[in-house]
């Protein structure tokens, strides 16, 4: 796979797993990394660039997964209080053979 492929590649995964603002910025970042591939400048200078897109990238990842991990630890910790609740409920409602 040459570096524009994985490049794209990486685009492409982004795309469908990134959500909000980091969606946004992934799209902001393709933009820039197609406008840089079809202009008439040096291919270091196009490397360079793309590199940089790449490192971008990469930290949008890390990122993305970082605030998955955060709300699936909130998620977890909003179904345990639920459940408390639950139980809490269930132990002191009146049952229809007290009525």
């Amino acid at each position: 796979m040459t570096f524009v492929q994985d490049l794209e590649a990486k685009f492409s995964h982004l795309k469908d797993v990134a959500e909000g603002d980091l969606h946004s910025l992934v799209l902001k970042l393709e933009a820039v990394f197609n406008r840089v591939h079809l202009a008439v400048v040096s291919d270091g200078l196009k490397q360079a660039v793309s590199s940089d897109i790449h490192a971008a990238l990469e930290h949008v990842a890390v990122v993305a997964d970082d605030v998955r991990a955060k709300a699936d630890v909130a998620v977890a910790v909003v179904d345990e209080a639920d459940s408390a609740f639950d139980a809490v409920v269930e132990k002191t409602a009146p049952k229809a053979s007290d009525k």
